[in-house]
């Protein structure tokens, strides 16, 4: 039992860890299916944007809670997924070349974010890093 105590700790980024696994298999079954390839990096780099909009617009608050970068990250892959969805509905013709506009058009917003905040470098540097270790 002390055992278990002394890695407690570990319980949050496994839990973690396997909640991106369960995710990444829902996703690439999706773009297996569909045959489309782009959508996953789409996908996250919309949910860095949120990440980095959240910081930028609840800067004082983020920094004391973490709920509400999830839930900026959250909400704006939730509205681009209902729109690559509403694409897809519609039998656009051309919809990987739109996704991957989604991408860069996420990337270029995401680079004009950090440009004005001082400690940018450092954000990005955790989002590309993945931090999983100090996940609380």
């Amino acid at each position: 039992m002390e055992l278990l105590n002394q890695y407690d700790w570990l319980l949050p980024p496994i839990v973690c860890g396997l909640l991106a696994v369960y995710c990444n298999v829902v996703l690439g079954r999706q773009v297996l299916k569909r045959g489309i390839i782009f959508i996953d990096l789409a996908m996250a780099q919309v949910a860095a944007l949120g990440v980095l909009l959240t910081d930028n617009l609840f800067h004082s608050f983020v920094h004391q809670h973490a709920w509400p970068t999830y839930l900026g990250a959250t909400l704006l892959t939730g509205l681009a997924a209902l729109l690559i969805a509403q694409l897809e509905r519609y039998k656009v013709k051309h919809l990987e070349a739109l996704i991957g506009a989604l991408y860069v058009l996420s990337a270029c917003l995401a680079i004009m974010l950090v440009s004005d905040n001082p400690h940018g470098n450092v954000l990005v540097k955790q989002l590309l890093q993945g931090q999983l270790l100090w996940i609380n």
